[in-house]
């Protein structure tokens, strides 16, 4: 695991010395070793955070012939295997990682030797005999990669950071990557908050050839949907054999355990494949809030399966993380399980260099509430349209205000009621829209909402629905979020704030191999109107206590809600105190002290949108000297 960084272009204004600046900004992604190699053409640098081949394992590796230099971050799961088939192709590699593995099995078989890459990788490729340089993400966006185009320059780095060295000192803002980020409370590819800078897309290449781009798509999920339907025993085998291959290392590797079925399920088999008790990691908040303490379950398991459990007590008061968790994205992020996932990945940096995690879980087997709406919002569509608007709707929805809008489970209601008379993938787009348009025109200040295209925001989702247009309605929704909430928010939790805390938090989950293989079971063997996960609890009911498969879903998340209630009103305040000396704020102060009080009063759940306000007016703060004007 590494961060890496680099150039290619054709004025040769960049030297090391720029390569050098950029990544240092990376040290933390990297403690233990660095490596680069320039030329007028090309700059290619990485930090590392040795993990496999520890003393040989150093980068830029090169091709046998010598045409391929490559710099890379991540880990290949697979990499032994592809080594003894090169080896019987006559070649031969001075190291035992798995870098040197990448860049001959590139230089032997090309792009197609992308998909036979498992794990998770961004990779450098530098093509000495065209002066051709290759950027690729992993198939499903596990490891970051950003670049910015200028003169026909390419920049590129795994954080924004990197890139930040050597741009301009006044950047513009990229307004309709706020406006996303009040939509679904992450930035979707290929948007970042500065215009100039770009992510590359999950499962995509970038190839930069004298000063001109070309990006194209090497993977999708759809490409799977020919295979046989996988049997639970298949399902069973593979979950067993992604736990396998991302133990991988030469390093001891630990796992974060919430007591859910996701991380309990990986734990159990980590514990059942290795002789040494595993150490594994808990959080769990200090007083009551909707959200209910999770370590009970992890604790039952250690004493059936042996292993060392350390549990970390949070106060649901203290968000002074945020500003950290900002520095590690470069931009504003508001999914809220940052709270916990620094403070765990915090707990775990001081034990370990290599966790696991049970990310990937939810959106691969079917574990989110929408989706089990999707399947009910199929059902009630069978009834005329009238009786859904004119009937059902204003019942469900006086439900969930009796219940009280300002709770979780009334403000579900509310929006399933709101969804019953549009379409499948209309009601879909209304499950995971944190802000809808008539909000957002609210809170985002005029000078950013003249350059937001809000149906743009729209169909950076309603791409991938079109794409699915064929699949089952669950399935689909599905596949909306394995293309944009799973990489761009999900997985880049992980890598950003376990790379902060220079961990490396892997996500057997989160793999293509199980991904493809599970894609293929039915709609209804994943969710039904009434269960979640459906095939993965069965495939896992033999590993795990029948309390564990009955439980409720906690999720990894803080509790935002009532501490914005309480010690979070202050936050918002100063923050709001700070934002107005800026001389051009993101956001609009008069609504969100309407929203702010309404949320307080219990009148309505606006945790999500007052938490995005909080960290763009936080992230204004910490960048001000950077921006330039809204673009």
């Amino acid at each position: 695991m590494c961060g890496i960084a680099g150039f290619c272009q054709n004025n040769g204004e960049l030297s090391d010395v720029d390569l050098n600046k950029m990544t240092d900004t990376l040290r933390r992604r990297g403690p233990d070793d660095s490596g680069s190699f320039v030329n007028t053409s090309v700059g290619l640098g990485m930090r590392r955070l040795s993990i496999i081949d520890i003393e040989h394992g150093q980068q830029p590796v090169y091709s046998q012939s010598g045409r391929f230099v490559l710099v890379f971050n991540g880990e290949i799961y697979n990499y032994k295997a592809l080594r003894d088939e090169l080896t019987e192709r006559g070649y031969n590699f001075q190291s035992q990682g798995d870098a040197e593995v990448i860049v001959n099995l590139f230089e032997h078989e090309g792009l197609e030797a992308l998909n036979r890459l498992r794990g998770m990788f961004a990779i450098a490729i530098w093509d000495k005999n065209n002066d051709e340089l290759f950027l690729i993400r992993d198939q499903l966006g596990i490891k970051p990669i950003f670049y910015s185009l200028d003169n026909e320059s390419l920049i590129f780095g795994s954080e924004i950071k990197a890139l930040l060295e050597v741009l301009p000192e006044k950047l513009d803002i990229n307004g309709q990557a706020l406006d996303a980020l009040f939509a679904y409370t992450y930035i979707p590819a290929p948007l970042t908050i500065w215009k100039d800078i770009h992510k590359l897309k999950p499962g995509h290449y970038l190839k930069w050839h004298k000063g001109k781009v070309e990006e194209h798509k090497y993977w999708d999920l759809l490409y799977s949907l020919d295979g046989p339907t996988p049997s639970i025993s298949d399902l069973q085998d593979n979950i067993d054999d992604t736990v396998q291959a991302h133990l991988t290392s030469d390093v001891e590797v630990g796992a974060f355990l919430s007591g859910g079925i996701d991380s309990s399920s990986i734990v159990v088999r980590m514990q059942h494949q290795l002789s040494l008790p595993i150490q594994a990691l808990s959080v769990k908040f200090k007083s009551k809030s909707h959200l209910f303490d999770e370590t009970t379950y992890a604790q039952e398991l250690q004493k059936l399966h042996g292993f060392d459990l350390h549990v970390h007590s949070l106060d649901p008061t203290e968000y002074s993380s945020t500003q950290e968790a900002i520095l590690a994205f470069d931009e504003p992020f508001s999914d809220d399980s940052i709270v916990p996932s620094m403070a765990i990945s915090e707990l775990a940096s001081k034990r370990l260099k290599v966790v696991m995690s049970g990310a990937g879980g939810d959106e691969i087997f079917g574990g989110y509430n929408r989706y089990q709406g999707v399947a009910l919002h199929e059902i009630i569509t069978k009834l005329p349209r009238f009786i859904r608007k004119f009937i059902l709707s204003p019942v469900i929805k006086f439900a969930g205000k009796i219940i009280g809008y300002g709770s979780r489970r009334g403000d579900l209601l509310r929006r399933f009621a709101e969804g019953l008379p549009a379409s499948t993938d209309d009601a879909y787009m209304g499950y995971i829209t944190a802000s809808s348009p008539l909000i957002r025109r609210e809170l985002l200040a005029t000078c950013v909402l003249k350059q937001v295209d809000m149906e743009r925001t729209r169909e950076l989702v309603r791409e991938h629905q079109t794409r699915g247009a064929r699949l089952d309605p669950v399935k689909r929704a599905m596949y909306v979020d394995f293309n944009t909430y799973l990489p761009e928010d999900v997985l880049a939790l992980s890598d950003r704030i376990g790379m902060w805390h220079s961990l490396e938090i892997r996500t057997p989950l989160a793999d293509r191999l199980l991904a493809e293989l599970a894609f293929r079971l039915p709609a209804k063997d994943l969710v039904s109107s009434r269960n979640k996960k459906i095939a993965f609890r069965l495939a896992v009911s033999s590993w795990l206590p029948e309390s564990f498969l009955s439980h409720p879903k906690q999720g990894f998340e803080g509790p935002t809600a009532s501490w914005l209630r309480g010690p979070g009103e202050r936050h918002i305040r100063e923050a709001m105190e700070k934002d107005t000396a800026n001389a051009q704020s993101l956001v609009n102060h008069s609504a969100l002290e309407r929203f702010l009080q309404e949320h307080i009063e219990g009148k309505a759940d606006h945790a999500k949108r007052l938490f995005t306000a909080f960290t763009v007016m936080k992230w204004t703060s910490i960048y001000s000297h950077r921006i330039g004007k809204i673009g």
